[in-house]
């Protein structure tokens, strides 16, 4: 049964800077960014993921948008050597992301390294996250994860208000384990990332360097053809069967593809299991070129 109360977020990576193993767009112009934005303005989409470290991405979203009616997702980093003195810092990038997008508050902040919470930066990750409160800079204060392991480590000691976990056709341990079903009892919103897998799973090309998951691949493309579905809508029906995932973060670097997504038909009755994959370098793009 399709999820009908899912929501699409806008990624923004490609807004700023030249992101993901298939776009051969590179950084996209403002004409194709404001192109995009009005195709999702259409549909309904008012979330938009972005970070600091997506280039100039803040400053040219503000630019366009000007902070109309638009639900942001931001993220920051807690570094190793982080003191109690350099918290001040820390806001003040925060603060700095809402003078660009110009915006009144974040809709979500998301601590990007799940390793903060698990050594001696615990106490000041805590710290920044009160003040974040406190100061309204947002009104959701989450984390980025990786893995279903960190996501329970981190629910042992702390519970967010969101979180933003990778799952997709490849990866779809976090619908296997039974969290996302606990995140939903305890009412914490779910945020779906590379859903596409930075579009790798929508390519019929495999770069060199990901030659390693060359048969899984080729399954893929079998199961395609006997299941007579496109990609897109292969990786668009198995998140929207998930019925705990609340929102979606879809990258794309051109209008076409934005609609392509929002007119993609759901398709019932598929079963992925097959296409599961237990490889942590092929479902982890962080991984690819280390």
């Amino acid at each position: 049964m399709k999820n009908s109360n899912m929501k699409f977020v806008l990624g923004s990576a490609t807004f700023g800077m030249d992101y993901g193993i298939t776009n051969s767009h590179g950084r996209l112009s403002t004409h194709e960014n404001i192109a995009i934005l009005n195709a999702a303005r259409q549909a309904n989409i008012t979330a938009i993921d972005t970070s600091p470290n997506y280039g100039d991405a803040e400053l040219r979203l503000g630019e366009m948008l000007n902070g109309n009616s638009t639900e942001y997702t931001s993220k920051f980093f807690i570094p190793k050597d982080i003191k109690p003195v350099d918290v001040d810092n820390i806001l003040l990038s925060i603060e700095t992301s809402i003078a660009n997008l110009k915006c009144s508050q974040l809709t979500n902040i998301l601590l990007h390294n799940s390793d903060a919470l698990e050594d001696k930066r615990f106490s000041i990750t805590q710290e920044i996250m009160t003040q974040i409160k406190q100061k309204g800079l947002a009104k959701n204060i989450g984390i980025s994860v990786y893995t279903v392991e960190q996501t329970n480590n981190i629910l042992n000691k702390w519970t967010p208000d969101i979180i933003q976990f990778p799952i997709n056709i490849f990866n779809q341990s976090f619908a296997q384990s039974g969290i996302l079903k606990e995140l939903s009892r305890n009412k914490i919103k779910t945020q779906a990332r590379s859903i596409f897998l930075q579009g790798l799973l929508l390519s019929n090309i495999i770069p060199n360097k990901l030659n390693f998951g060359y048969k899984h691949f080729e399954h893929y493309q079998s199961w395609q053809h006997r299941n007579s579905v496109t990609a897109l809508q292969a990786c668009l029906s198995y998140i929207q069967a998930i019925t705990e995932i609340e929102d979606v973060l879809i990258g794309v670097s051109s209008r076409e593809e934005l609609i392509s997504i929002i007119n993609s038909e759901y398709v019932p009755g598929l079963n992925f299991d097959e296409l599961a994959s237990s490889d942590k370098i092929l479902n982890n793009p962080s991984k690819w070129f280390i």
